[in-house]
């Protein structure tokens, strides 16, 4: 499905549910939250999207995002197909070096190269479809060894999907962000978190990391001000001594919306 138009924040479709001759369903770069503008702006996020196009309940969409956690939700430029193993990484560099991804990383996300450059590294990657093309990303590994990969029109994952743990000095408390980009935001906003940090890369895998959390004092959120992150605390985290932190930012999307507002 190829967007009928954009703009530099949103792309516009035509509605996977109904028949039209005028796009009317949006996609946000930034979110990867939809809003269908033929139903009162109705929107949600990945899940919501799949358990309304599948016809299916919650748990039956997460694992269908699971098995195919490596497609972007956001479509690439024309002519690259993103299906299941389509991706797959060529190179990685210790440094990020484009200057695209640095301007990116500056100007639109406003994270510092050091920090990004700390955590983060740059890879090369293509597509099955089109594999005389490389193209560059913003690269963090994860704890099963795939990527969380993002660029100016990249949100997506090289598989295997998963978790990234980043260890501390303590391991007393737990601070869990849902994107590289919100753990990025902390760092550039408080410095490093001082104990334990778990970068979801995706709430679909709460359910199965949270049993092993009840060790902790504390669990400090940092998930994005939406529908999916409040029933994901309801439904799988409100046992636990959580310090949800989401007030701090509200108002805003996520922890990267809210460092932007801030410079």
């Amino acid at each position: 499905m190829r967007p009928q138009r954009e703009t530099e924040r949103m792309a516009y479709f035509l509605s996977p549910w109904r028949e039209e001759g005028h796009a009317s369903f949006g996609v946000n770069k930034i979110t990867n939250r939809y809003i269908d503008f033929g139903e009162n702006m109705k929107g949600g996020d990945v899940i919501d999207y799949v358990q309304r196009i599948e016809g299916c309940n919650m748990p039956t969409a997460i694992d269908r995002l699971l098995s195919d956690a490596e497609i972007s939700t956001f479509s690439p430029p024309e002519g690259v197909s993103t299906k299941k193993s389509a991706i797959s990484l060529i190179s990685r560099r210790n440094h990020i070096q484009n200057d695209t991804l640095i301007d990116y990383l500056e100007e639109e996300r406003k994270i510092d190269y050091d920090v990004a450059n700390y955590y983060c590294e740059e890879i090369t990657f293509q597509f099955e479809s089109r594999q005389w093309v490389e193209y560059f990303g913003i690269a963090m590994e994860n704890d099963v060894g795939g990527f969380a990969v993002r660029s100016t029109w990249f949100n997506g994952a090289i598989p295997p999907a998963g978790a990234k743990t980043i260890l501390a000095e303590r391991d007393d408390e737990l601070y869990l962000f849902e994107g590289q980009m919100d753990f990025l935001s902390y760092v550039m906003l408080y410095g490093k978190p001082p104990s334990t940090a778990i970068i979801l890369n995706s709430l679909v895998f709460i359910p199965m990391l949270c049993d092993k959390w009840g060790g902790y004092g504390a669990i400090h959120i940092y998930l994005d001000n939406d529908h999916a992150a409040d029933r994901m605390v309801k439904d799988n985290l409100s046992v636990y001594p959580l310090k949800d932190h989401r007030e701090e930012y509200k108002g805003y999307n996520d922890l990267n919306e809210y460092l932007q507002g801030c410079h």
